[in-house]
């Protein structure tokens, strides 16, 4: 058993290196297996009117729905000898951190990619109503672009970027013809960017 002490610090330190987490991910405490949450439908928007002073007004709908929620658990067992615990002043410290960085990685993948099968949390990408842009084997900044501009004509308002580092690479190395590394355009520099 981990003493609740513990464990609240390594869930502590594992939800500070997360990448999602660091976008505005939430954590919604769960006193039970499931739970409903309260979303507004993709067309769910209700209509704003005009009117004169004192005239009526007719409402209009809101199109709200619910998600549900399921509760998963994600563990991270280690060994570590008698002999290092009892040598090293630091081991203890050592293996809370990489437990949380092991976790904390693992619920990112889960966040962006999970299959939503069995014990595993359903990811963004595969969620109904996400839409699946794929770019090409050199993406550039122009796939980015293409991707802010589509959520802001959808009033949506981008916030974050997470890909992998192999991507972040390609497009911090993009140059012109004589060697001159590119400036990305202005919608780059709305997304934090992060890597994971």
């Amino acid at each position: 058993m981990v003493p609740t002490p513990v464990s609240q610090r390594l869930i502590q330190r594992a939800r500070d290196q997360q990448v999602l987490n660091s976008l505005g991910m939430q954590t919604v405490p769960m006193s039970s297996n499931s739970l409903t949450f309260a979303r507004v439908d993709p067309d769910g928007d209700p209509t704003p009117e005009w009117k004169d002073e004192n005239a009526a007004f007719s409402n209009s709908d809101v199109g709200i729905s619910g998600v549900e929620l399921n509760a998963k658990t994600i563990v991270c067992g280690v060994s570590l000898s008698h002999e290092l615990a009892s040598d090293s002043p630091n081991a203890s410290q050592v293996v809370e951190d990489t437990i949380a960085k092991a976790i904390a990685g693992a619920i990112d993948e889960a966040g962006l990619t999970g299959s939503g099968s069995g014990s595993t949390p359903q990811g963004i990408y595969g969620h109904s109503g996400v839409t699946d842009t794929a770019l090409d084997a050199t993406p550039t900044y122009d796939d980015f672009s293409d991707l802010y501009h589509r959520l802001t004509t959808n009033n949506e308002q981008p916030n974050g970027l997470v890909t992998s580092s192999r991507t972040m690479k390609t497009l911090d190395q993009i140059k012109d013809n004589e060697g001159r590394y590119l400036a990305p355009p202005q919608s780059w520099d709305q997304f934090s960017k992060m890597t994971t």
